[in-house]
């Protein structure tokens, strides 16, 4: 299948720097902050930055919270987000609390909706591309684009990658364009992971018809709804629902549910209604491959 170019209209106005470092650790966040600031300077730009200690996971949903109130009234905060992390426990920070990456998501998913879905997280934490794990096809997106490594990352080189990043960024208020300056910098561990909300939600997606609509699969789960509903005597116009008939209705709920009543909820379509039309490419692109699923023969969709 054709690889998709991701969305790129994400708006910001300012960039908040949430930092959870020990007193013996480099101040990562006061060394990219002076660089990005000194890299405005001369260009003679500006952008609002802001710097927020926390020492805990507490403190952390404490600062995520004052900035969806801050959203809520017009701030389009860029987050970057500056602590340890684990692959599988989450980000932990300077007092040794961790926070899970299912937390953070609820957490940042309401700052997503608060921005109207024009968050960029960017996670200078180890493994913080795991968060991902986090996020699927039911559940509203908790951002619009995220950064991250996906090992263990040192402090000179998470550097040179957010400075080129960040640097390309506010030059050319281009995403694409900063995703390939972040994609020079090359990683002693892993590589950086870059996921735009709506590429995800198509891979995702795809995986799900790929191991869950399978011709197979849904025979199974068909045999097992008739048996349910003849068990339980349910009837339609007085007379046993047929496989056939179960199979039907599968295939068009299978449909119905992943080009619209999913996507409707990841978009978030119902409190911010122009992601419809901003994201429509993804039903376009969606019901295309559900066509070449069909075509294969091995899938019920």
């Amino acid at each position: 299948m054709k690889a998709h170019k991701p969305i790129v209209g994400v708006t910001f106005d300012s960039l908040v720097m949430i930092k959870s470092l020990e007193n013996t650790e480099a101040d990562t966040t006061a060394i990219l902050q002076e660089s990005i600031q000194g890299h405005l300077d001369a260009n003679n730009k500006s952008l609002m930055i802001i710097e927020r200690r926390v020492s805990n996971a507490d403190e952390f949903l404490e600062a995520i919270s004052e900035l969806i109130e801050a959203a809520e009234k017009g701030l389009k905060p860029l987050v970057n987000v500056d602590c340890h992390g684990d692959m599988f426990d989450g980000l932990v920070f300077s007092d040794g609390s961790i926070l899970s990456w299912a937390v953070i998501s609820e957490s940042l998913t309401q700052l997503n909706r608060a921005t109207e879905f024009n968050l960029i997280a960017v996670f200078s934490a180890c493994f913080g591309a795991h968060f991902i794990s986090s996020v699927d096809a039911l559940s509203p997106a908790p951002f619009a684009l995220m950064v991250a490594s996906n090992d263990e990352i040192y402090p000179d080189e998470l550097l040179r990658g957010l400075r080129a990043f960040y640097n390309k960024l506010f030059d050319t208020l281009n995403v694409l364009e900063a995703v390939k300056a972040l994609h020079s910098e090359r990683l002693q561990n892993g590589s950086w992971f870059i996921e735009f909300a709506d590429t995800w939600y198509l891979e995702i997606v795809t995986a799900y018809i790929k191991h869950h609509c399978t011709k197979s699969q849904c025979r199974k789960r068909v045999q097992d709804m008739h048996a349910i509903l003849k068990a339980e005597q349910i009837t339609l116009n007085n007379k046993p629902m047929s496989l056939g008939y179960i199979k039907g209705t599968l295939k068009q709920a299978n449909r119905k549910k992943l080009i619209n009543e999913h996507f409707e909820q990841y978009f978030m379509v119902e409190s911010i209604p122009s992601n419809s039309l901003k994201y429509a490419h993804v039903k376009e692109i969606l019901m295309t491959r559900l066509v070449e699923f069909r075509k294969t023969g091995k899938y019920l969709v």
